[in-house]
């Protein structure tokens, strides 16, 4: 009989206690469900089929363990986030001294997703006010031109700019999809619209592979979230 290996033991270990610890409730949905707003579909299909979709949030029950872990990210951290830290930096973009703290803009879209998933899974009523109230607030410092960063005028679209863009479409998308409110759609829609008319080979556009840091990687991380963007919307230019 061959050993097994150390990190074989592990992964086995993991699938048993995922297997275990979840169990479908397509029958049963957890609290708060009944009165969510039907999830919006996207308007553009996969192109590629999925091999593997995995379990909606709304359809596991988790135990032990992995239930464990879910009340201490809920309790412990969701329902104590520093709002006013994830969001002054877009409410005085303009203040001076603040370029020196501008990229710290990727939270605000980071608490957005996480706690949209952990409402999707169990709602909550305290943590659907904060992240109504995150949500709300974050839209509310959109620039008419569709800009939602946290750099002045002056140092828009380096360093960590586009980074933030990435995570402000992930967070509100999330949060779209649990909420289907078309004002949080819009929004997103004129932070990509700001994109498509910022970066690309047309003359006066920028490259995005110089917007940003570790030789473009940063920036280009917003090609999955703008292609997310594009199923809800269907507009090519987001494409």
């Amino acid at each position: 009989m061959s050993r097994i290996s150390r990190r074989e033991l592990i992964q086995v270990a993991a699938a048993t206690a995922t297997v275990a610890g979840i169990r479908a409730q397509a029958d049963t949905p957890s609290v708060g469900t009944a009165s969510r707003p039907r999830r919006p579909e996207p308007v553009v299909p996969e192109r590629v089929p999925e091999r593997f979709t995995s379990l909606p949030f709304e359809s596991q029950e988790l135990g032990g363990l992995f239930a464990e872990r879910m009340r201490i990210n809920l309790e412990g951290r969701l329902l104590h986030i520093d709002e006013y830290a994830c969001l002054s930096g877009f409410q005085h973009r303009d203040t001076a001294g603040d370029f020196d703290t501008a990229w710290v803009g990727e939270h605000a879209g980071k608490f957005l997703d996480a706690a949209c998933n952990a409402l999707r899974y169990q709602d909550h009523a305290g943590l659907r006010r904060i992240t109504e109230r995150m949500a709300q607030a974050l839209i509310a410092t959109q620039e008419p031109d569709g800009y939602l960063g946290t750099y002045s005028a002056a140092h828009r679209w380096t360093s960590w700019d586009v980074w933030a863009h990435n995570y402000n479409l992930i967070g509100l998308l999330s949060y779209y999809e649990l909420t289907a409110d078309p004002a949080v759609l819009q929004a997103c829609r004129r932070v990509g619209d700001l994109l498509g008319r910022t970066f690309g080979d047309a003359p006066e556009q920028r490259d995005i592979v110089a917007a940003g840091e570790h030789m473009g990687m940063a920036a280009t991380s917003v090609l999955e979230s703008m292609c997310a963007l594009y199923r809800f919307t269907g507009d090519a230019r987001h494409l």
